[in-house]
């Protein structure tokens, strides 16, 4: 191969790259999109936390509708800390009456990770200070950022007028971690998030109701083990209410001596 010929066929991979970067580019800026009204009805009530309005922690464990975790942090250090609030109560802003939030006493911005990946998060969201200001949203699969949505806000003592910032992820349930920021306004650290919205699981939660499916999966797992049933139910506690889970433990034959007397194990 000439010189000419090399130079070529640089040349022409060099426009292929960069055309492919291009086309990257343009479809990753599609893939999380922003999202101002809530989807779906698996909530995170920030009262789920269990502890009392005004209580200061650096971090917060809240439950969604569902179950799932919603770890809540504000910036580091461990020093700062953010507090559970309630509108009317010991916040005057625009979330509606009663409703729970989470503000980070001007040590934004907020973190808030998954048990499960989600294809869609979203909160109301509102600054400390009255005035104007520009939410922000980032979401994450593990520490890699997918995408930022922004949205426009103007904080006033008018309780039901909040904006909601959400982010969509069009590929599916890829989003395990969000951080609330600000990019503009009176005082970009210091704000307040109230319910969260989560979407579609990256897994569904395999639930089973009632005496005839506990009987199924206890003949099943005796016809395929062969192995004694020593514990079958326990139970599964959602933020709204309490549901039977089927669960099956067992012991294997050889792990129980021949001699042994041992009454017949009882269900709990």
């Amino acid at each position: 191969m000439d010189y000419e010929t090399m130079n070529r066929t640089k040349k022409t991979i060099l426009i292929l790259s960069a055309f492919l970067l291009m086309a990257f580019t343009a479809a990753q800026a599609d893939v999380i999109v922003l999202q101002t009204t809530p989807i779906g009805s698996n909530t995170v009530d920030w009262s789920s936390i269990g502890l009392p309005v005004g209580t200061q922690l650096h971090a917060f464990v809240g439950f969604s509708a569902d179950g799932d975790t919603a770890t809540v942090s504000v910036a580091n250090p461990i020093s700062n800390k953010g507090e559970i609030i309630q509108q009317s109560t010991n916040w005057n802003g625009n979330f509606m009456p009663g409703e729970y939030g989470i503000w980070t006493r001007n040590n934004g911005p907020l973190t808030v990770s998954f048990g499960n990946s989600y294809n869609f998060i979203g909160a109301f969201f509102e600054q400390n200070v009255f005035g104007p200001f520009t939410a922000s949203l980032s979401v994450y699969t593990g520490s890699t950022l997918l995408g930022t949505v922004t949205l426009a806000g103007n904080s006033q003592p008018s309780p039901g007028t909040a904006i909601f910032i959400g982010a969509l992820d069009k590929t599916g349930p890829n989003i395990t971690k969000v951080i609330f920021s600000e990019t503009a306004g009176a005082s970009q650290k210091d704000f307040a998030i109230a319910t969260m919205y989560l979407g579609v699981p990256s897994r569904a939660r395999w639930f089973c109701w009632g005496p005839a499916c506990w009987a199924w999966l206890v003949s099943l797992a005796a016809a395929r083990t062969g192995n004694r049933i020593i514990h079958f139910a326990s139970s599964y506690k959602g933020r709204h209410e309490r549901r039977p889970l089927c669960g099956i433990f067992r012991s294997a034959r050889a792990e129980i001596p021949r001699d042994s007397q041992a009454a017949t194990p009882s269900s709990s």
